[in-house]
């Protein structure tokens, strides 16, 4: 424990350091922190609205904000699980100050706490600051604003301990049998495309019937469009439990689900450092471990149709696609943006538009082949 505190003793004197002789750091750091405040004030006054036009509804309007606050909170748990395994790949497999670290004598105990807080800091600090405007939204909505908002809030720790858990056995089991650089690269690109299916999904579910139930022919299919996949081992479930206890009071089943979050968070973080203990340095031998290679001559034969410069052409962007993951964003967000581009001309509502018919299509065909000149150009500025 007393190497624990040294070292993050030593890390705010550098902290520290950095922020006294170093003016561009504060700058920096700045900027981030007003860009940061602007969007959380956009997330809160946003979400705030939306909880105050859905509590209008007097049969389904509570249902609904629990639906979407369980929404919001299960996409963050998702994205906390991807940014986790990033962050323990960095602080456990590729610092450059890992092998000295480990040559020192250090116990596993200290590597595992000092770098698991490390990891969870960083990949949690973005959640936590923009987590507290949705629940201040939800508490201001509903009309109850007291203590037990920092009750809410408070149980953000144990939220974020869950995911980090869950990463971290992931990572080390994986390590078994792949470099961390395999894993690295495979959750970048899972990643990816769970931003593509969520541009797609946020679509295709078409939020704005939310505004018009009487579309619906039966109140059942109202209900059912709404209704989003649960458990009750999720550990969302008893997490958005809680704070609805927290602002109702009617839950019978709360100190059971109250338990059941805290256990959870407990039992991974105990089963985290039995796996450190056991597989940390068996999966840092593995690190030096090369990913499959896509062999040169079978892409040289598929690409044998095309002239010789247009061959070397895709052999060169299928390369550095391989290299960079974050080169696989461009395929996937393209594909997500032309889905919800002919997705919103699809469903277009042109019977409602107090706009003339043959001025509206003329003026969706102008836009039309403005966006497109736009997307083309600047797919030929990225292959310039």
């Amino acid at each position: 424990m007393i190497y624990i505190l040294r070292y993050f003793q030593l890390r705010l004197n550098m902290a520290q350091h950095s922020f006294t002789h170093h003016t561009r750091e504060i700058v920096r750091y700045s900027s981030f922190l007003l860009f940061f405040l602007f969007v959380s004030l956009f997330v809160f006054f946003f979400l705030y609205k939306a909880f105050k036009f859905f509590y209008s509804f007097e049969i389904v309007g509570e249902f609904l904000v629990i639906k979407l606050l369980s929404m919001i909170f299960f996409i963050f748990f998702i994205f906390l699980i991807l940014s986790n395994i990033n962050s323990i790949i960095k602080w456990f497999f590729t610092k450059n100050d890992l092998p000295f670290v480990l040559t020192n004598p250090v116990s596993m105990a200290d590597v595992y706490f000092t770098r698991g807080m490390e990891a969870l800091f960083e990949s949690s600090w973005a959640f936590i600051f923009f987590s507290i405007p949705v629940i201040l939204a939800y508490y201001l909505a509903t009309g109850r604003f007291d203590i037990t908002f920092l009750f809410s809030c408070l149980l953000l720790i144990p939220f974020i301990i869950i995911p980090h858990g869950i990463a971290f056995i992931m990572v080390m089991v994986l390590g078994r049998i792949l470099s961390p650089r395999v894993i690295k690269n495979t959750f970048s690109f899972l990643s990816l495309i769970l931003i593509t299916l969520l541009v797609v999904t946020f679509r295709a579910i078409q939020i704005e019937k939310l505004a018009r139930p009487e579309s619906f022919a039966y109140i059942y299919e109202y209900m059912r469009f709404l209704s989003i996949p649960t458990h009750p081992l999720i550990p969302i479930n008893p997490f958005i439990e809680s704070i609805v206890y927290f602002t109702r009071g009617e839950n019978p089943s709360f100190w059971l689900d109250m338990g059941l979050f805290l256990s959870t968070a407990c039992s991974l973080s105990v089963i985290s450092y039995w796996i450190h203990e056991y597989f940390y340095m068996a999966c840092y031998t593995n690190i030096k471990s090369s990913s499959t290679r896509i062999k040169r001559d079978i892409l040289a034969r598929v690409f044998s149709v095309f002239p010789q410069r247009a061959k070397n052409f895709f052999l060169k962007e299928i390369k550095n696609l391989k290299r960079d993951p974050k080169e696989w964003s461009q395929v996937f967000l393209i594909l997500a943006l032309i889905f919800v581009y002919v997705y919103n001309f699809k469903l277009f509502p042109k019977d409602r538009s107090p706009l003339p018919t043959v001025f509206l299509e003329s003026l969706l065909t102008f836009l039309n082949m403005g966006l497109l000149t736009f997307v083309i150009s600047a797919i030929c500025v990225r292959f310039v």
